[in-house]
């Protein structure tokens, strides 16, 4: 769905793997390092909304819940509004390639989309700080200690990015993050 969002957006014919988007703006074949680069350095000067993620308490083995807080927005146009989404990703996963040009080989991937959800919505005019607790379920399956807490401010027409905040849920599941960014 979301990629297919994009291909509208950026007028093209059909979703492409590997496909790389920057703050929502930007895309690009995904294993070109240079226009990645360039992509990620251009977005980094810009203005980001503040955004912060913080657990509480689990629920239970299976779910947690996390306090997310969103600073006044940023960057936003006159008239349109933001949506707040929270991913789960995982890293560490691994693939045997059976066929195909990567036949024989074991691929490793980096965060994994687990979930995405939209979880609220800033308005664009007079936002005041956007605070909302979220529980998050964990599927038995997933690794813990390779999982992260995603929260991402996104312009709901231009699909740009505003703000970002990622967070790796701590190992031993003590109601803590680790390494907040």
């Amino acid at each position: 769905m979301r990629q297919q969002e994009y291909v509208a957006k950026f007028k093209g014919k059909s979703p492409f793997t590997p496909q790389m988007i920057v703050d929502g703006q930007r895309q690009f074949v995904g294993n070109s390092a240079r226009d990645a680069q360039d992509a990620i350095r251009e977005a980094a000067r810009q203005v980001k909304t503040q955004v912060s993620i913080a657990a509480e308490t689990p629920s239970k083995n299976d779910a947690g819940r996390f306090e997310v807080r969103v600073g006044s927005v940023a960057g936003i146009a006159d008239q349109e509004p933001a949506d707040v989404w929270m991913a789960v990703t995982e890293d560490g996963l691994e693939t045997a390639v059976k066929a195909g040009e990567n036949a024989g080989r074991n691929l490793r991937h980096a965060a994994i989309l687990r979930t995405l959800h939209k979880i609220g919505a800033v308005p664009a005019r007079g936002s005041s700080p956007f605070v909302l607790n979220q529980q998050v379920k964990f599927k038995s399956n997933w690794r813990r200690e390779n999982l992260r807490i995603v929260v991402f401010v996104q312009e709901r027409k231009s699909l740009r990015i505003l703000g970002a905040a990622s967070a790796r849920v701590a190992r031993n599941w003590d109601a803590r993050l680790e390494g907040a960014e």
